[in-house]
């Protein structure tokens, strides 16, 4: 699925042109995210970031593979000025996967006990 982000738009979650591909390719038999407040996505950092970045290829990641692609990845997100909107978006949105505000899902699992 990944393979088909990556061809649609070339950031972490939003298109450079400020749209949501995510919602607009709905018919991939997965019903899209409810949207809560996403007016901050067009000042996101990552719209100049690769989407592979901010989310795992699968089985195909060696645990130093995605500990450095983490790292890269918060990176990011520590120079986002919309970083706790992010974050904030990913937790009300219940997002399972990828970085969001500089935290993975383990870490937002654990931060909020969902």
């Amino acid at each position: 699925m990944l393979g088909r982000f990556s061809q649609d738009f070339t950031c972490g979650h939003v298109a450079a042109n400020g749209s949501l591909p995510f919602l607009e390719r709905a018919n991939w038999g997965v019903r899209p995210m409810p949207i809560v407040n996403a007016s901050w996505m067009p000042s996101a950092e990552c719209r100049t970031v690769d989407a592979r970045l901010f989310f795992s290829p699968g089985d195909k990641e060696t645990r130093e593979e995605r500990i450095d692609r983490e790292v890269q990845a918060k990176d990011v997100c520590k120079r986002c000025p919309v970083q706790n909107e992010c974050l904030d978006y990913a937790i009300r949105n219940r997002e399972r996967q990828g970085i969001w505000g500089g935290l993975n899902e383990v870490e937002r699992t654990a931060l909020f006990g969902r």
